[in-house]
């Protein structure tokens, strides 16, 4: 069997370990809203959630640097501060 295999079925394993031990169901309140859900679930949603912004932001901030370094590089800077000196 090789490692990749091993791994998947050992984090499968887990999640249904921790899915097994979370089966209460918690209330979640947001504004006007209210969801009876299992607690295993909000957490994994929530897990979810995070992965996805987590890969989501970093091409974004990367597109916004070089735009900001584009943007600096075309003006000449010049030393107001020192001037006076």
């Amino acid at each position: 069997m090789k490692i990749r295999t091993s791994i998947v079925i050992v984090f499968a394993v887990l999640i249904v370990i921790f899915t097994l031990q979370n089966t209460e169901v918690v209330s979640v309140k947001l504004w006007f809203w209210e969801v009876n859900t299992s607690r295993a679930l909000l957490i994994i949603a929530s897990i979810a959630i995070g992965i996805f912004f987590g890969m989501l932001l970093p091409p974004l901030r990367r597109k916004c640097d070089e735009d900001y370094k584009k943007d600096n590089m075309s003006k000449p800077h010049s030393n107001t501060e020192n001037s006076s000196e």
